[in-house]
């Protein structure tokens, strides 16, 4: 009771830093500490994908959702082949309990790659209990380099269109006996809090975009130019005492005549050019 109770308050502290904190690397650094305590997880990493085309996606790898369930080598494959496209997709990529060296060595491999595509495709996650018993010779040596004998891959998928949010990597040390329906009961929590901070961080960063910048072709605003042009400004606070500064204007003729003739959304695309 005394432990139950403990993992509670702690939950409950990891809720509150995920609502204060803007820090999207703090709170998976606690997320893990208390999967570290609570649940025996070794080490892991969780990456989050940007918006994706789903069916560009599909037809790039040859895959239909009506076909049967692939085998873990066939994603293997299609993510060495496809390696740069999916690697493309990655918003953020937070490794935790890794050495630079252990990093540099699953980046290498593509896992990260094959892990990721598998889930984007089954949209489920995968619990392996035993890498000696479940997986072939060359995934029980990897996995034996990286001195793991159990893990998980667990699906965060978006509200909206069920697209793959993110994945949580979680390795163990031991052999487990981990049901979906147990990890489900358990992660759950995490799942909605990660799901929650991933789609709060995004509208954070939209909002400051649209408060500082152009909507049509993203340069800064007037008041934020002012802001930073002070701050350079030889003598001002905050400014470096002997600086050079510079300033350059552009003005395009007759631009409403090139309007009238292509139209504006041809003139808007100009302007961004």
């Amino acid at each position: 009771l005394r432990r139950e109770r403990a993992e509670i308050r702690r939950r409950s502290a990891l809720v509150d830093i995920a609502i204060r904190s803007n820090d999207l690397r703090e709170v998976c650094a606690e997320m893990y500490r208390y999967f570290y305590r609570y649940f025996g997880v070794y080490k892991g990493d969780i990456t989050i994908l940007a918006d994706y085309d789903e069916r560009e996606i599909y037809d790039r790898v040859g895959f239909t959702p009506r076909e049967k369930r692939s085998k873990p080598s066939d994603f293997h494959e299609l993510a060495r082949t496809h390696c740069e496209a999916l690697r493309g997709l990655v918003e953020e990529q937070i490794f935790i309990g890794y050495l630079p060296d252990e990093r540099k060595e699953i980046q290498r491999s593509h896992m990260i790659e094959q892990s990721m595509l598998e889930c984007m495709v089954e949209k489920r996650s995968r619990i392996v209990n035993n890498v000696v018993a479940e997986l072939s010779p060359k995934e029980v040596e990897e996995a034996r380099r990286q001195r793991t004998l159990s893990w998980v891959n667990w699906v965060v998928l978006h509200p909206e269109n069920s697209k793959l949010l993110a994945k949580l990597h979680m390795s163990f040390q031991t052999p487990k006996r981990l049901t979906q329906e147990g990890l489900s009961r358990r992660l759950k929590p995490f799942e909605d809090l990660l799901r929650y901070r991933i789609l709060h961080t995004r509208d954070f960063k939209r909002v400051k975009f649209l408060s500082e910048r152009d909507a049509l072709t993203g340069l800064y605003l007037r008041s934020v130019i002012a802001k930073r042009w002070e701050a350079l400004m030889p003598g001002s606070r905050g400014g470096r005492k002997a600086s050079t500064v510079s300033g350059a204007m552009l003005d395009l003729d007759f631009f409403k005549r090139f309007n009238d003739l292509y139209g504006h959304d041809v003139g808007d695309k100009v302007l961004k050019h």
